[in-house]
């Protein structure tokens, strides 16, 4: 434990610290739960300071409307959360959001991973792109999104491109649901 004070680190700030050090640790996983969150928060500043929970699920979600704070620290995926990258969904009122803490405020023990996410973590969306990356997003399986890479690679075998239908008035995600639906009934 590194029982930096938490008063010295904004909340936000201590919730990215704790996400990116879960990230770093277990690279092969997609996301980590609010309460895998919140614990390592614990472990890292001692305590868990009020707050921490509407962060995770609130004020550093760059999908999420602006209250208060335009931070665009975290994706969700379903029920799991993970650091925000470039070309990550984001709400267009947090498009110039910050995206991890500014190095002169957090502890100088944590000054690597700024260094880690800038040149592993989001330099992997510029190094392979957006596209790239897209296909290798794995939605929540209670999503009903399949995985993108597993219909990509179907399509590749595919002799023809299934038909799509419009779907008029819906948001995005049912267009891709009717999208899995024809693509699964084609052929």
């Amino acid at each position: 434990m590194n029982m930096f004070a938490a008063s010295a680190a904004k909340v936000a700030d201590q919730v990215w610290i704790a996400l990116a050090l879960l990230t770093r640790e277990n690279p092969a996983r997609f996301g980590f739960s609010g309460a895998e969150v919140r614990e390592r928060v614990r472990e890292e500043f001692g305590s868990v300071p009020p707050g921490v929970v509407s962060h995770i699920s609130q004020h550093c979600v760059a999908t999420k409307p602006v209250s208060p704070s335009r931070n665009r620290m975290i994706t969700k995926r379903g029920a799991l959360n993970s650091l925000y990258r470039e070309g990550d969904p984001c709400h267009p009122d947090r498009a110039r959001g910050k995206t991890q803490p500014k190095r002169h405020e957090i502890p100088e023990q944590f000054h690597d991973l700024l260094a880690w996410y800038e040149e592993s973590y989001a330099g992997e969306m510029r190094e392979f792109g957006l596209s790239d990356a897209f296909l290798r997003y794995k939605p929540a399986a209670s999503s009903g999104l399949r995985d993108v890479a597993a219909l990509h690679d179907e399509y590749l075998g595919q002799p023809r491109r299934p038909a799509l239908r419009v779907a008029e008035e819906r948001a995005p995600y049912y267009a891709m649901s009717s999208f899995n639906e024809n693509w699964e009934n084609d052929g």
